[in-house]
């Protein structure tokens, strides 16, 4: 046999600690007096009205697709430079700046 449980036929009042800062916990406190609301039907009604806001606030930014490509000029002006400063040493200068003889 099964026995089905309805929780909004159980108007039990449960207190518990919040953790919010205080001028949080005062402007809850505030709206709970203005709208006659319990503090968790508040907290239900942001979580209705904000989340999904909230989540595609904090969602990464999609990437970009419709960006033409980069013509074979463009290609090679910015490809050809080199940003490795070791690539201006030639070998005899790596060589000069060995170690000749390791210290025993």
């Amino acid at each position: 046999m099964c026995y089905g449980f309805d929780m909004s036929a159980t108007k039990a009042i449960h207190d518990y600690a919040l953790r919010i800062p205080m001028d949080k916990a005062q402007a809850l406190a505030t709206a709970k007096e203005e709208t006659g609301l319990s503090v968790n039907q508040l907290l239900m009604l942001c979580v209705d009205k904000a989340l999904t806001d909230v989540v595609n606030s904090l969602r990464p930014a999609p990437r970009i697709h419709n960006v033409p490509p980069l013509s074979q000029a463009e290609l090679q002006r910015y490809y050809s430079r080199t940003d490795d400063p070791m690539d201006a040493v030639t070998p005899a200068q790596l060589m000069a700046s060995q170690i000749q003889e390791a210290p025993e």
